[in-house]
């Protein structure tokens, strides 16, 4: 079956947290839902059997609420055959039945490119994703845009767990920031008390999901 619109992979959970969060609480669910309401069919990539059943409730609401076609995949990226399963599986279900067409227009990877001690493998595989982004903007450019998008950091699940002393080597990030002020009986009361040491608050998902939309879609 064929469907109108763009295409967008979105990765609404997270493959190393050992007790999964709520979807709606991670950046991917928040730029899946932004698509959605654009009229983009979305393809929900989860990596665990852990995950599936918040990804399928997750995808049943998407179809609900914008009547555009939502599919959970589970595949871990992890592998070499994960992102090709995950092709597959997207032609077969969205490939032109009549002329044999199938293009995935957007595709959303949630990456930090925050460099602390003790993660030098995230930090540089993060690092290596921004880069190769850079030289597909170019190899790609008469067939598609590639965009990278950094918005800082954002209080999601992984926010809430990261230890303090990480959180405080944000503060380059969060002092220039012109919005993260934290402001009190506006935003969360942690993040109150946190933001001398922080340098400010991080973002909510509500507040970055709407740019990355518009930036991958428009």
């Amino acid at each position: 079956m064929h469907q109108a619109g763009k295409i967008a992979k979105a990765y609404a959970t997270s493959r190393h947290e050992p007790s999964q969060p709520r979807i709606e609480e991670r950046i991917g669910a928040a730029i899946a839902r932004n698509l959605a309401s654009k009229g983009a069919s979305i393809i929900l990539n989860d990596t665990s059997d852990s995950s599936a059943t918040q990804t399928t409730t997750f995808a049943k609401e998407i179809q609900s609420s914008y009547f555009v076609h939502c599919l959970p995949v589970q595949a871990d990226i992890g592998h070499p055959d994960g992102p090709a399963y995950l092709i597959a599986t997207a032609r077969e279900h969205f490939q032109n039945l009549q002329d044999g067409s199938f293009q995935i227009d957007i595709i959303v990877n949630n990456a930090g490119i925050a460099r602390f001690t003790g993660q030098p493998v995230y930090g540089g595989t993060n690092a290596a994703l921004e880069a190769m982004t850079r030289t597909w903007a170019r190899e790609l450019a008469e067939r598609c845009t590639v965009n990278a998008i950094n918005p800082g950091p954002v209080k999601i699940d992984m926010w809430d767990r990261m230890p303090m002393e990480h959180r405080g080597g944000l503060w380059p990030w969060t002092s220039q920031s012109p919005l993260a002020a934290a402001r009190e009986c506006v935003g969360d009361e942690e993040l109150v008390m946190d933001a001398g040491f922080v340098g400010g608050r991080p973002a909510y998902p509500a507040e970055i999901y709407g740019d990355c939309g518009d930036a991958l879609y428009g």
